[in-house]
């Protein structure tokens, strides 16, 4: 037998989500940040905390807010699977949502303090997120590295490129020359 019935009013824990921006925790805004080399040397590097892709830095990072609630509805259906009751209930612009029964109160008390937990972990979950990013593939002393390595080759590949500008030159002025000889015969 069901704990509710439907056409009954009960209360249900909700657990809200705002998205908001804020200042990047990495560089303050600033949207760069300075790595000081081995050498004691500094170098300012792109942050990518608050890097989006092409958009490059904006200093600012989406973080989500979670609020907590209770909302008094009334059961509009139910559904039970494997021993697990859904329970239905009309929405405003007459759309139905569900709700698990684990979700489901008799008094707004309880399901506030419910909600007020769930919102808890979410809001640590984030905290987390924002704070720990496992797809920092590169950091950012890599990034230094790697740019500062492509400034000291930088020279190496320049005198390749004039060597070359120089040789093809010399070609092309060759071929010049053939055709003039060749048009004067």
């Amino acid at each position: 037998m069901n704990k509710y019935a439907i056409g009954q009013d009960i209360w249900i824990a909700q657990c809200g989500v705002t998205t908001k921006y804020i200042v990047c925790p990495d560089c303050c805004g600033k949207r760069y940040l300075t790595v000081i080399m081995g050498d004691d040397s500094k170098v300012t590097v792109e942050c990518t905390g608050c890097r989006h892709g092409y958009n490059g830095c904006d200093g600012k990072i989406q973080t989500y807010e979670y609020g907590a609630s209770a909302e008094k509805v009334t059961i509009g259906g139910m559904t039970i699977r494997n021993g697990e009751v859904e329970y239905f209930f009309n929405c405003t612009g007459g759309s139905y949502n569900t709700v698990e029964e684990k979700d489901v109160f008799d008094s707004e008390a309880a399901a506030n303090e419910v909600a007020q937990a769930k919102a808890k972990v979410k809001e640590e979950e984030e905290r987390q997120r924002l704070y720990h990013r496992p797809k920092d593939h590169h950091g950012w002393a890599f990034n230094a590295t790697y740019h500062r390595s492509c400034l000291k080759h930088e020279e190496a590949i320049l005198a390749k490129a004039q060597r070359d500008i120089a040789y093809h030159k010399a070609q092309l002025s060759q071929a010049e020359e053939a055709v003039e000889r060749k048009a004067s015969r």
